[in-house]
């Protein structure tokens, strides 16, 4: 719901007759972490304008934001690391992020907890959910997002992060340096399975675009390794940042979330990575930049994937307050 409901005097009248209700939705309009979708419903351009430039005011003031999506950082091109660097080399690897919106780091987790992460994905593709699932209904996401095409099968179900410890503590120790403050998240099983191989701009998806137009962090884990075939992760490096000339002038004029990938071919060519990855490395990247996921090169392949995300925790009041987040800022 837009922001303009609350002055609907229909929806006056609900909060007067279920105010508990009235004052929950309330919340959620005015916390809810905004959507480029709803952005882009703003035509006036100078306003469009006003409202971006107003949250990046209120973002600099974060220390930890400004750092990662503001800051002209140092040139670090290495984006691939190990959980030895995690553990003894941490500073380079959040500077590295800070400067192109993505890092690598494999080997995360031990043995036990990987085999865990796969048995919970063997229940997904036999659809008999055992274990400790936060609900036993397997969801179809593939009937949301691709309507009624039959070439992608996305199976989804989530988990208490609580219960993969190892994973937990890798997204506290990044959220703390993001957001400066631990926020929480859940496990995100996605399974895809391609069934017929993809042509080239099958769905939105899979051409460059925004899902956020504010800070947006996302870690996705790979328990089994990802190759160009099978539809990996897709980014263009250094578009994360919110100052970015050519991110600002897409958001100012741009009438839709997908980016004309003919007009940006030189920086496609310069900076966009596939993410493809060995088995067991987690994927940290900033998803208000330019990304998508790859087509699916070849038909019947599976790709697993985690995904851990933070806009329900970390919301949009969540920018105003200085106090909670900043105290901890550590670069």
């Amino acid at each position: 719901m837009k922001t303009t409901s609350l002055f609907k005097p229909l929806n006056w009248i609900k909060f007067l007759i279920n105010p508990k209700k009235g004052f929950d939705v309330a919340i959620k309009i005015i916390s809810d972490y905004p959507r480029i979708q709803n952005f882009l419903k703003i035509k006036n351009k100078l306003y469009r304008k006003l409202i971006y430039e107003f949250f990046i005011y209120i973002i600099a003031k974060n220390k930890s934001l400004n750092f990662y999506f503001l800051k002209n950082n140092e040139k670090i091109d290495q984006i691939n690391f190990d959980i030895n660097d995690f553990k003894n080399h941490r500073n380079k690897i959040f500077e590295s992020l800070a400067y192109n919106g993505i890092v690598f780091i494999e080997n995360v987790l031990d043995t036990n907890e990987k085999e865990k992460i796969l048995s919970s994905f063997d229940e997904i593709k036999k659809n008999n959910l055992q274990s400790e699932w936060l609900d036993k209904n397997l969801i179809n996401a593939s009937e949301v997002k691709y309507k009624n095409s039959k070439t992608v099968n996305i199976s989804y179900a989530r988990k208490n992060l609580k219960v993969l410890p190892q994973l937990e503590n890798i997204s506290e120790i990044i959220t703390s340096r993001v957001f400066g403050r631990t926020v929480d998240s859940y496990a995100e099983f996605f399974l895809h399975e391609s069934k017929e191989k993809e042509l080239k701009d099958s769905f939105d998806d899979t051409n460059f675009h925004m899902d956020r137009y504010l800070p947006c962090l996302k870690i996705i884990y790979c328990p089994e390794k990802i190759e160009n075939c099978d539809g990996p992760f897709g980014f263009i490096k250094k578009t994360h940042k919110l100052n970015n000339s050519l991110i600002k002038d897409f958001l100012y004029e741009t009438d839709t979330s997908i980016i004309n990938e003919n007009k940006i071919s030189s920086l496609i060519d310069e900076d966009a990575i596939k993410a493809t990855c060995k088995s067991n490395t987690i994927i940290i990247v900033f998803t208000n930049g330019l990304h998508k996921r790859n087509i699916f090169l070849e038909k019947n392949v599976f790709r697993k994937t985690i995904f851990l995300q933070y806009t329900k925790k970390f919301n949009k009041l969540s920018l105003f307050n200085y106090w909670k987040y900043n105290r901890n800022f550590a670069k």
